[in-house]
């Protein structure tokens, strides 16, 4: 009965009534979901949902003025930080995050097998990998000039 009673005395958002923190709950769950679900996207909608508590802790908006609000807010923040993303610096390193082997090229690695027939295999770090080039023995130091998939492609070094 106790409980019945609590939840009489909540403020449930409805049609007739927002509140400020009702926003501040949108957003709060909405940088939630951008943490579980990185993208770089909900982040804004939070953004607009926190700005607009504020304005309807600062001015009596009704539901229709804040809904309408809301939507202006999250067009504006979704553009507005389009563009400050667009004017960070861009790492050259992101590009081939998700791309080992292309991380390596212009490294020297030493083969641990000779090259026959244009493949053998080379230590890079603390494993080997198998490169294609020219047939040179095991011990010669090469550089990576390319990766395809797991396969990189070496070169004779100066």
């Amino acid at each position: 009965m106790t409980v019945l009673m609590l939840a009489g005395q909540i403020d449930w958002p409805s049609l007739s009534r927002i509140a400020p923190w009702h926003w501040w709950v949108l957003g709060a769950l909405l940088l939630i979901l951008e943490v579980v679900a990185p993208g770089i996207f909900f982040v804004w909608l939070a953004l607009a949902a926190l700005v607009l508590g504020l304005l309807t802790l600062l001015l009596p908006l009704g539901v229709g003025v804040q809904l309408v609000l809301y939507a202006a807010l999250c067009v504006a923040s979704i553009f507005l930080g389009r563009r400050l993303l667009a004017r960070l610096p861009h790492s050259p390193e992101a590009d081939t995050l998700n791309q080992g082997g292309q991380r390596l090229i212009g490294r020297s690695v030493v083969l641990t097998e000779a090259i026959v027939n244009g493949h053998g295999r080379a230590r890079v770090g603390d494993g080997t990998w198998a490169v294609r080039g020219p047939d040179v023995p095991a011990g010669t130091p090469m550089v990576i000039v390319s990766a395809e998939g797991t396969t990189l492609g070496v070169a004779l070094a100066d």
